[in-house]
């Protein structure tokens, strides 16, 4: 990784990342120069530097099957603090939230509760879900896992200091997939500073396809 004067030579912890993940990796681009880290991150006791927060968007369910997903953000969760955001839940009645389930040590899983009356304008009823709870948190460093593009929709323009795709399947191809996933996923590929695949079929396939 290419490393730059004053800057922490890992930042977000993506050499941490990187090892979580056994697949080929199928890019990387180094993270925005612009970070500056501080002394005490630079060469201070580990333990004292504020612990960074890995925001994961994903189409599976935590408690469905044990699979990828729970594998690498468990092993994660030792060193970030991980939001695990599922998809909407509709319930009529009351005002659109965020259901917490402390799932492990440093681990939660959020699932947004939004009324059917709401689904006209679920992007921006997600969106400021999701910005509410980022602003309340005082992490100085955060990372984006999505396994689903579709969260594009809604997360594009808030902050983050890395952004990962896991690509676990072709999502495009499954039934009743949304006619914007393509494009989503092409936006997520041109945009993402890491980016894991399931298997080599993917990342010689689709992914390379959609660049």
């Amino acid at each position: 990784m290419k490393q730059e004067s004053g800057l922490s030579p890992d930042p977000v912890g993506v050499s941490d990342l990187m090892v979580l993940n056994t697949p080929p990796t199928f890019g990387y681009r180094s993270p925005a120069p612009e970070y500056r880290a501080s002394t005490a991150e630079q060469h201070g006791d580990p333990s004292s530097r504020p612990r960074p927060l890995l925001v994961c968007f994903s189409h599976l369910r935590w408690n469905f099957v044990r699979q990828r997903p729970q594998h690498l953000l468990t092993r994660a969760a030792k060193r970030f603090d991980v939001l695990f955001i599922e998809e909407p839940v509709f319930e009529a009645g009351g005002t659109a939230r965020l259901k917490r389930e402390g799932v492990g040590p440093s681990l939660e899983v959020l699932v947004p509760i939004v009324d059917p009356a709401d689904t006209q304008s679920l992007t921006q009823v997600l969106h400021g879900l999701v910005a509410r709870e980022l602003d309340g948190s005082r992490h100085r460093t955060r990372v984006f896992w999505y396994y689903t593009p579709a969260a594009l929709a809604f997360t594009q323009t808030l902050h983050r200091d890395l952004t990962i795709y896991d690509n676990m399947d072709e999502l495009s191809a499954f039934r009743g997939a949304s006619d914007a996933l393509v494009s989503q996923e092409r936006t997520l590929l041109a945009t993402a500073d890491l980016v894991f695949t399931g298997g080599y079929s993917l990342r010689n396939g689709t992914l390379l396809d959609l660049i």
